[in-house]
Formats: structure tokens, C-alpha cells, sequence
């Protein structure tokens, strides 16, 4: 019987790097910065353009974990997004 590649060897979240969130473990891309980007339209091609030192494992296991953890990960870019647009607004304020 063939074995393949654990998704839990692709997708590491260790204590103190990144916040301890989510990241591809070869390349070290957050899996939130994978999601913004796959959410915003890219897909499969685009991002390989984008990251062309990133494999097709670590790709595709990327993009399952954000798929099955959607909720979670849409929630948080909303709030950062927020967060963002809040931040502007308030440094254009100082500058008027």
C-alpha cells in the first residue's frame, strides 16, 4: 500500500511564531494570508504564480484546512478587515 502526505505535516501552528496561527510548515505562509488571497478570487494557477517556491501539496493543503475551518477564518479576516478600515478612518481623521 502507497503512503502519501499527511495534511498534519503540511500545516504546523507552533507557540510564538506567528501568533501561534496556522501556517504552511514547508514555507511558512500564514494559512490566513492563503485564505485572503483564495478568497478574494485567486485560485490554484494564480497562487502558484504568487508563490512559485510553494509546492502543490502544501497549496492544496492550505486551502483544505482554510475549507474546513471557513467559519473561523472568515470570521477573523472580517475582523481584521475591520479593524483596518477603523484604523484608517481614524488616522484621516488626525490628518484633517
Amino acid at each position: 500500500m502507497a503512503t502519501g502526505t499527511s495534511i498534519q505535516t503540511l500545516i504546523e501552528a507552533i507557540p510564538g511564531v506567528y501568533g501561534g496561527r496556522p501556517r504552511l510548515a514547508r514555507s511558512g505562509l500564514p494559512i490566513i494570508q492563503l485564505a485572503a488571497e483564495y478568497q478574494s478570487g485567486m485560485r490554484i494557477a494564480e497562487l502558484h504564480e504568487a508563490y512559485p517556491q510553494i509546492d502543490d501539496e502544501s497549496l492544496y493543503a492550505g486551502i483544505a484546512y482554510y475549507l474546513l475551518n471557513k467559519a473561523a477564518i472568515d470570521e477573523e479576516l472580517r475582523v481584521r478587515d475591520e479593524e483596518g478600515r477603523s484604523a484608517f478612518a481614524e488616522w484621516k481623521a488626525q490628518r484633517a
